[in-house]
Parts: structure tokens; sequence; C-alpha cells
């Protein structure tokens, strides 16, 4: 099964493409090829936004499960995904 990495974000807003660049780099890096990544504009989808928790963008979730909030730096970004990726069973 694929692990589903999601991306929130709001229009304009320069922090989630960057956190965007940052995930799809960090998953070369670690060589994680069986993630799928999916970009969600809150503006278009609150109810689901809301329904994991997002209340601030950019957002990070891994399954339906929230696991930032915020940019966050890249080790500690690195760090989260790995531990998600792994309590999913990858």
């Amino acid at each position: 099964m694929k692990a589903r990495i999601e991306i929130f974000s709001s229009p304009g807003c320069s922090q989630c493409k960057r956190a965007a660049r940052q995930i799809l780099e960090m998953l070369r890096e670690i060589s994680e090829s069986d993630v799928e990544i999916r970009e969600v504009n809150v503006l278009e989808d609150l109810e689901y936004a809301l329904e994991v928790g997002v209340y601030t963008t950019p957002a990070i979730a891994v399954n339906g499960r929230l696991v930032y909030s915020g940019l966050p730096k890249r080790k500690e970004l690195q760090s989260r995904l790995r531990e998600a990726l792994k309590q999913e069973g990858k």
C-alpha cells in the first residue's frame, strides 16, 4: 500500500510551495518511491482540512493524520516524515 502525503496549502502561500519542494527533495534523498503526494487547497477542500485538524498552512499529513503545521526546519520535517512512514508500516 502506498503511503499518502498531503500538503495543505492556500493560494498565494509561498511557504506552502517551499514545503512541497522540501518534501519532494527529502523523499528522493531517503529513496522513498512508494509514496503518493497530494496537494490540498484548503479553500477548495475546507471540510476535509478541518477533519484532519488543519488550522494553518502549510500543513502536512501522512495517510490522513496531521504530522506538522507550519513550515518546519528541514531536519525536523525529515525526521517526522520518516517516523510517520515507519508507523504506517513503510
